[in-house]
């Protein structure tokens, strides 16, 4: 039955949440990858389920939510992917440090170069992702609105996290452990390339004063180190070479090489990098992919308009189910008896048929006092006080009612023998063909009353029934509602493409008979239970994707005006997340799918994961030095590239170990989000940069900053002229 069938579901379901610990043991060991430290990715995982507990207090205690189910566990997979983001973005800000100030600067201010960065950047993509969902607590359906609740507070502990504890410990871990890195063992592609304790240098070691910065080619003067802490990017004697990454000759260059010529050698260069070298991620993405990227803006750019328009048409052609949702595969036994006995034993009438319930008395629900997280408290009815059955006439309106609906060919009444559920015919039976009226609701009450407990000659009681199935809401002496139940032909199972216009034919119908009736019962609706509520939720489910992917995006938009102060970089980002947004959409569209539980509940993790990326390289951009498009967009790929990529490992690492699980539910989850954070790296790294590349800001264009002064000094001056 049932309840064995969500037994066994609820077993499988369990044992798949087993694939967690794998996606997290993935995620440990790609961050020690990246660190170079098992020190940093103990700690790092660590911070990242400390998040929880924080999370739990404030979900239950200040929020005030009860409600936890197994689709809040999917967090666990959220997190970890941005978690693990959080420390790279960090880790990587630390790194760069020691290359833009020289290895040998003081660790305060090493650290405070490096928190300033990694802080702000970490501090937006948290906002807007938290924001994100916060925006589904406002989901009319509660598991989707609670879980929004709850991935925002996990989202923001693990920012605050992340500010306070990552940074001690990676002062614990280069003060006492840093020659010991992995880097040095294994030699990593995320390794800086400085030398370990043991191996031989020429040179002494520098002092304070006297600082120098070391490269595999050559030994670069600095300036004293007084001076260049006090700039983000120490002035060396030597030309930077372009971002191809190779020496340059003369002749046989391209337009495109010498448009890199112009940028390299245009005067906004605030300072060259020091002599201590990047990364070879960093390096990469400096020089070839900067170069590539350049190369093909154009192309890119407009590539990008053509998938946009794509994705956007692919898009808009989901619909809701038109079939039942399928939860697990036939290979599983009990999907195989029920498919089994689905095909060799047909349902008996009316086991499968959809019972219709016409309700006079009832106004709706009041839930007020009702606990909203909990399913069961549905709330208390309200009566409807115009409702009457005392005159003849509303008796003998509600057998015409029961006369009509069977006649009406639309509302697909099976022709079974007993098609419909009429007290009033047998009432009119029970009167003796007519009915009267009646002086009091009591006199009424008691009349019904009687009618119900009429025994036959057999000693049966037939009328009872009516009471007993909840069809004469009879309370003391007060009648406060009745109801006609038929049964149709209609299927319990269909989707909401499909039962939503059975609904519109019987509201149709049912408003139709009450424009007609008398005052007393002219207030009547249908409804069908479980199988209409659960349609209207999954239209909800639709329709509040859609909103709050629209509405996200809109946060998102706000938060990187604030953040960036730039209109042109914030529309540009945007435009990207909403492509991103588009093109997983699409793409769910072209796997044969349709907008169920499982694509409704992704549409709101989708957005997510489609900011992080591109507003880490937004950021970056506006937070360069120099005034050139290209340079600027060459230092957002330094500072940030390695961040993304390796975020979008984890995160997708994490959710491949979700193909083991064996509900279905699982795997689509872990398709989107694998494809999610794939569109993220395109639109980022791909298009995002293209687009900065041919109509990037360049100099204060966009800037939003004269504005933001222009209104500090007049509130200053304001507030001197008040003071004085």
């Amino acid at each position: 039955g049932e309840s064995y069938a969500n037994y066994v579901f609820g077993i499988i379901a369990l044992k798949d949440f087993g694939w967690a610990l794998a996606s997290m043991m993935f995620v440990y060991a790609y961050i020690c990858f990246h660190t170079g430290s098992v020190y940093l990715g103990s700690m790092g995982i660590a911070q990242i389920l400390l998040a929880f507990p924080f999370a739990w207090f404030f979900y239950r205690f200040l929020a005030q939510v009860r409600y936890f189910a197994s689709l809040h566990i999917l967090s666990i997979f959220l997190i970890l992917g941005i978690g693990a983001d959080d420390i790279f973005v960090f880790t990587d800000a630390w790194q760069q440090a020691g290359v833009v100030l020289g290895e040998d600067c003081p660790l305060t201010v090493r650290m405070s170069w490096a928190y300033r960065r990694a802080a702000k950047a970490m501090l937006v993509t948290s906002f807007t992702t938290s924001m994100a969902f916060f925006v589904t607590a406002l989901s009319p359906i509660m598991p989707i609105s609670t879980f929004g609740v709850w991935a925002a507070f996990l989202i923001i502990f693990q920012y605050v996290l992340c500010i306070t504890l990552y940074p001690a410990n990676l002062i614990v871990w280069h003060r006492h452990w840093r020659f010991k890195s992995l880097w040095v063992k294994c030699g990593a592609c995320t390794a800086p390339d400085v030398l370990g304790p043991d191996e031989p240098v020429e040179e002494p070691e520098p002092s304070e004063e006297e600082a120098i910065a070391v490269t595999p080619a050559k030994v670069v003067p600095q300036q004293t180190m007084e001076s260049s802490y006090e700039t983000e990017s120490p002035i060396s004697t030597t030309k930077e070479p372009s971002p191809l990454g190779a020496e340059e000759t003369p002749e046989a260059k391209s337009d495109e090489e010498e448009e890199i010529d112009r940028d390299s050698d245009s005067s906004d260069d605030e300072g060259e990098d020091s002599g201590v070298d990047y990364r070879r991620m960093e390096r990469f993405f400096r020089g070839f992919w900067t170069n590539t990227v350049f190369r093909m803006r154009y192309p890119l750019t407009l590539a990008a308009i053509i998938l946009f328009c794509l994705a956007c048409w692919q898009a808009s052609n989901l619909a809701p189910l038109s079939e039942d949702e399928v939860w697990i595969p036939e290979t599983i036994d009990i999907r195989k008896g029920a498919v089994w006995l689905g095909d060799e034993f047909p349902v008996t009438e009316g086991s499968n048929q959809l019972q219709v319930d016409v309700t006079y008395g009832v106004e709706g629900l009041d839930r007020s006092d009702a606990d909203r997280y909990n399913p069961e408290d549905i709330g208390s009815p309200v009566f409807d006080s115009s409702f009457s059955l005392q005159r003849a006439v509303d008796q003998d309106y509600l057998v015409t009612v029961c006369e009509k609906i069977l006649a009406d060919g639309k509302l697909n009444i099976t022709d079974s023998a007993a098609p419909a559920s009429c007290f009033i015919n047998d009432f009119k039976q029970y009167k003796n063909g007519s009915f009267v009226d009646y002086s009091s609701e009591r006199e009424l009450v008691a009349d019904l009353t009687s009618f119900a407990n009429f025994e036959l000659a057999d000693g049966s009681v037939p009328y009872r029934r009516y009471i007993d199935l909840g069809q004469l809401g009879i309370q003391g002496d007060d009648l406060h509602f009745v109801v006609l139940s038929f049964k149709t032909t209609t299927r319990t199972t269909l989707p909401y493409s499909k039962m939503n216009p059975v609904v519109l034919e019987w509201t149709d119908a049912i408003d139709k008979l009450n424009a007609k009736a008398p005052g007393g019962v002219n207030a009547a609706y249908p409804t069908a239970g479980y199988p209409w509520s659960w349609g209207v939720t999954q239209n909800t489910l639709v329709r509040s994707s859609i909103g709050g992917v629209a509405i996200a995006l809109g946060v998102a938009l706000a938060a990187l005006v604030v953040s960036t102060l730039n209109i042109v970089i914030a529309s540009l980002a945007t435009l990207c997340i909403g492509g991103i947004v588009c093109c997983t959409l699409a793409a769910v569209h072209l796997f044969g799918w349709e907008l169920g539980i499982t694509e409704s509940i992704a549409a709101v993790i989708i957005v997510g994961f489609s900011v992080d990326y591109v507003v880490h390289l937004g950021n970056a951009y506006v937070e360069s030095k120099h005034k050139r498009r290209l340079r600027r967009t060459r230092d957002a790929l330094t500072d940030m590239g390695i961040s993304v990529l390796a975020g979008s490992i984890t995160t997708i690492g994490s959710g491949i170990f979700l193909y083991g699980a064996v509900v279905i539910f699982f795997k689509k989850f872990a398709t989107i989000l694998v494809v999610t954070i794939g569109w993220s790296l395109f639109w980022s790294l791909g298009i995002f940069t293209a687009l900065l590349l041919v109509i990037g800001p360049e100099n204060q264009r966009g800037s939003l900053s004269p504005m933001v002064n222009w209104f500090k000094k007049r509130l200053f001056c304001c507030g001197t002229r008040a003071l004085e």
